[in-house]
């Protein structure tokens, strides 16, 4: 997998399975998964699959039951395009880093 971490230069570092197994467990204590799962049926994956982020999006809702529908480049870097895959899918949740999550929340959609 490949992690900018805080410098924003991409480099390879090894995740260990354990880390993704215990992020994934349904438990009380796990509050976004247990959120996750008790609340929403459509996860909207908006991050490419070399990014370890991609593994929260992909399983949590694999591995949950959770439909999963992959939003392309283009769409992702599109918040007009971002929001009408979201509203055709019914997409009730998706993960974002800050950054991108702000340009999300700063454009205006409306019908």
């Amino acid at each position: 997998m490949y992690s900018s971490g805080s410098t924003g230069k991409p480099k390879g570092v090894m995740l260990r399975h354990i880390g993704i197994a215990n992020y994934l467990t349904y438990s009380d204590a796990n509050i976004q998964v247990k959120y996750v799962v008790d609340n929403c049926k459509v996860y909207g994956s908006v991050t490419t699959i070399s990014f370890d982020m991609s593994l929260k999006e992909t399983m949590l809702s694999l591995c949950n039951g959770l439909t999963l529908v992959f939003a392309s480049d283009e769409q992702t870097v599109n918040p007009v395009s971002l929001a009408k895959l979201f509203k055709e899918n019914n997409v009730d949740v998706f993960n974002s880093t800050p950054s991108r999550l702000l340009q999300y929340m700063e454009f205006d959609y409306f019908d």
